[in-house]
């Protein structure tokens, strides 16, 4: 009697290992399902080869495919003619479930020959038809038919897939991860320079949309093929280390741009440096670091920027006269609603701190104002966390929580991690005050969970960043 076996369950997996003598790892019948997708025959196959293995004690190291499965799929690849082979290996080389189209044109096949040969290679169980894509049946057919092919070969059909994914037709649709998909193949393809500019596209489409993670390993990726004006790219690769709150590897990126750039450049690299140095409290750096961009400026439009930070480091430096004057310089040079809102923003911390609560309040509801208008959500942030210390001050406390709460979803939608952590303290302070000391509670875990991530390494520790409030 011949009997159909279906794919097993994770559970029916489970249970046929609970059956061997032979102790296993804890996660390696996840892993072994992963590997077999769980094909009865091929779970077999695994096991035996895996039986008295280290590797059932070490789920972690990669596994060869068992000779016996091998053979198996080796005959039913050798089953099919060359247009099929052709299609095979295309599939192959793109790497995970195709659409028709993309198929079509990276193979090179005419479209009767490619309905044919799908058709057939879905007959052999090699395909599976989806509704709106196709794909192997199991992804080990993928891998032999992938190994099987020659260097040639490989980077002829990474190229053509790139320039197929990369037509003008398809841009509608060409998000970050397919920006970053042709990127790969054309890297895979041997063609680095290709390679860099489109993953330079891919990190500006992800850093336009706050995934900093994701541009940064974009901007690395372009960097390590040798993109041009590498200096630009170092630079972004500080941005978005500041983003997540890696303020050494902040530093490291922005000097290894100062080093390329060209000397105009020079100036607006110096002052990243020092915005480093203001978010880790370093004082004495962050002026000594704004007086060196102040020598190296050539834009008048940089210098509102400048003042601004300079004053904030003169007030944290008990400098109140110098902080005053540096705030108004940088009105004078304010020309964009940014440096308007953040001109405000920095007056508003210093009438706060002298005791001006109502002045600081309408500084910081300008600077909150304009920056909502201009689409600015760091700015906005920012001033909505100062707004709402303001308000605790003089017992505006319903308003205040509101505005931290705004200023929270803000940050976290943008992502700043350091920030994102002063704010979730700021919120436990104002819950304490209140009398609400669950929430205070969850509040402060949040933040020490956030501070403890990018405050260092121990003996790189930075205990200053947990002291920040306003900004």
């Amino acid at each position: 009697r011949q009997i159909s076996l279906t794919r097993f369950s994770l559970t029916e997996v489970q249970t046929l290992l609970s059956s061997l003598a032979t102790d296993y790892a804890p996660s390696f019948p996840d892993k072994l399902f992963h590997e077999t997708e769980g094909l009865p025959f091929f779970v077999v196959e695994y096991l035996n080869a895996l039986q008295q293995s280290v590797q059932m004690a070490d789920a972690a190291a990669s596994w060869e495919i068992p000779r016996t499965v091998r053979d198996l799929l080796a005959t039913r690849l050798a089953q099919v003619d060359d247009t099929e082979r052709q299609l095979l290996q295309t599939a192959a080389a793109i790497g995970h479930a195709f659409e028709y189209d993309l198929l079509r044109l990276a193979s090179g096949r005419s479209e009767d020959e490619m309905v044919t040969a799908l058709e057939r290679l879905v007959a052999r169980g090699l395909f599976l038809e989806q509704p709106a894509a196709y794909d192997f049946t199991h992804a080990k057919l993928r891998q032999l038919t992938y190994d099987e092919m020659g260097l040639a070969r490989r980077r002829l059909l990474h190229r053509r897939i790139a320039e197929a994914l990369a037509q003008p037709t398809r841009r509608a649709t060409q998000t970050t991860a397919v920006t970053a998909e042709i990127a790969s193949h054309y890297r895979q393809a041997g063609l680095d320079a290709e390679a860099a500019r489109y993953f330079v596209l891919a990190g500006n489409q992800a850093r336009a949309l706050f995934a900093h993670q994701e541009a940064l390993y974009a901007y690395q990726s372009a960097l390590a093929l040798g993109a041009e004006d590498a200096w630009q790219w170092h630079a972004a690769c500080g941005d978005m280390h500041v983003r997540l709150g890696s303020y050494p590897a902040a530093l490291t990126s922005y000097e290894t741009a100062a080093s390329l750039a060209p000397t105009d450049e020079l100036g607006q690299l110096e002052h990243k440096l020092g915005q480093v140095y203001i978010r880790q409290r370093a004082w004495q750096h962050a002026e000594a670091q704004l007086q060196l961009a102040s020598e190296q400026f050539q834009a008048d439009d940089a210098w509102a920027q400048l003042y601004i930070d300079w004053s904030y480091v003169a007030f944290n430096l008990k400098a109140m006269a110098e902080a005053e004057q540096y705030a108004r310089r940088g009105q004078q040079y304010a020309q964009t609603p940014q440096a308007e809102a953040q001109c405000h923003n920095i007056l508003g911390i210093l009438a706060r701190h002298n005791g001006g609560f109502e002045a600081a309040i309408s500084h910081f509801k300008q600077s909150v104002a304009l920056a909502e208008k201009s689409a600015l959500p760091d700015t906005q942030v920012a001033a909505l966390n100062n707004l709402a210390l303001a308000e605790t001050a003089v017992g505006h406390t319903q308003s205040a929580e509101k505005h931290l709460q705004t200023a929270l979803t803000l940050c976290q939608t943008y992502g700043d991690r350091h920030r994102e952590a002063a704010l979730h303290n700021n919120l436990a302070d104002l819950y304490h005050q209140l009398g609400d000391e669950e929430a205070a509670m969850g509040a402060l875990k949040t933040a020490v969970a956030i501070y403890t991530e990018i405050g260092g390494q121990p003996g790189d520790w930075r205990p200053e960043i947990w002291k920040l409030t306003e900004w």
